[in-house]
């Protein structure tokens, strides 16, 4: 799967390996700034456990099924927690692991977030930093999980379960 834009919206594709047809297409928004010098997704879509996420410029994140394309869920959480840090439109690429969804918003109390990968409701919020344009990066340290944010101003470390400021 991939991303794309036309003048009439933007898309997540799924294509056949094989050929480079069109499997199944999900319109998830108008198209992105049409007119400016670098319009469309900024972002790449993953893959985890038979399910594709998305981010759009806008802040909206997603999940549908990698075989239909059926949404899932989606909502807007750059929106919902006022976030800051994405200027040029949200280009971060979901980060998915043990069932969440690690994003760097850039709000208030909502720095990092991670989404259920279920069904996109906020399993934690930390941090008050401006986010940036970087996915989150799972790590281990001292066998515990935990997920490193590259933020505007900062490089922090989250307990990956409880969302924890570690540093």
């Amino acid at each position: 799967a991939t991303q794309t834009q036309t003048l009439g919206g933007q898309y997540v594709v799924c294509l056949s390996a094989d050929t480079g047809e069109t499997i199944w297409r999900y319109r998830y928004g108008w198209p992105y700034e049409p007119a400016g010098v670098y319009p469309g997704p900024r972002a790449t879509p993953t893959y985890s456990q038979g399910k594709i996420y998305f981010a759009a410029p806008d802040g909206t994140v997603g999940c549908l099924d990698a075989v239909t394309g059926d949404r899932r869920w989606s909502w807007n959480p750059v929106e919902e927690f006022d976030g800051e840090g994405v200027d040029f439109g949200y280009a971060c690429s979901p980060t998915v692991v043990d069932g969440k969804v690690i994003l760097p918003i850039g709000g208030r109390g909502a720095s990092m977030i991670a989404l259920s990968a279920l069904d996109g409701s906020v399993i934690w919020q930390a941090g008050d930093d401006a986010a940036s344009y970087t996915p989150a990066y799972p790590v281990r340290i001292r066998d515990r999980a935990c997920v490193l944010g590259y933020l505007r101003n900062a490089l922090v470390c989250h307990d990956l379960n409880t969302g924890e400021r570690i540093w």
